[in-house]
């Protein structure tokens, strides 16, 4: 009983944290796009990732309808566009929130257009390489655009980089006491 009262008192507290951040962003849709090639052996034909957020309130959704169709083999499944998602949102909006993903969950709908690039179904091949780098750095940097819209959180904003096999978060920025700090 103390544990699962601990647990959702967390869950409800990064709710309205994330809630509190969103409230200074105007509602909106923000649009990212870009074109990865690579998903077969010798493969320089571009295919586009799509991805948009629409902001309502302290409620987010995410779509990737526009994504090409489910190609090769740098595809992702729907659980692993929403993993992508997740991850980028943790760091930007719930910083201070012990990474309590269930409590940034309750803020985010997802809306996957099934059978593309990010939201591969059977019998379409599935990796964890540069479908999974590239969800992930594209998530990063649609989060980035959106707290851009809201002077008070353009501090939250983190870079995103990625290559071939390589995804990480980089955070700069100054702590609570005044102290630069970097971490990877």
């Amino acid at each position: 009983e103390v544990v699962k009262g601990t647990m959702n008192a967390m869950i409800a507290n990064t709710e309205k944290a994330v809630g509190r951040r969103l409230a200074s962003v105007p509602d909106g849709t923000w649009r990212d796009a870009r074109y990865v090639s690579g998903a077969l052996p010798d493969d320089l034909k571009p295919y586009r990732f799509e991805l948009s957020v629409t902001k309502r309130g302290s409620k987010l959704r995410f779509s990737n309808k526009g994504t090409d169709p489910a190609v090769g083999s740098f595809n992702v499944v729907p659980g692993v566009m929403r993993a992508a998602i997740l991850h980028a949102a943790l760091p930007l909006l719930a910083y201070d929130q012990y990474l309590c993903g269930a409590g940034v969950l309750r803020c985010i709908e997802f809306e996957p257009e099934l059978g593309t690039i990010t939201s591969a179904v059977h019998p379409s091949a599935v990796s964890t390489s540069l479908g999974t780098a590239c969800a992930v750095n594209q998530a990063q940097y649609l989060l980035g655009k959106m707290l851009g819209a809201a002077p008070d959180q353009r501090g939250n904003v983190v870079g995103a980089s990625s290559l071939h096999t390589h995804v990480y978060t980089q955070m700069f920025g100054v702590d609570q006491s005044g102290n630069p700090y970097a971490n990877f």
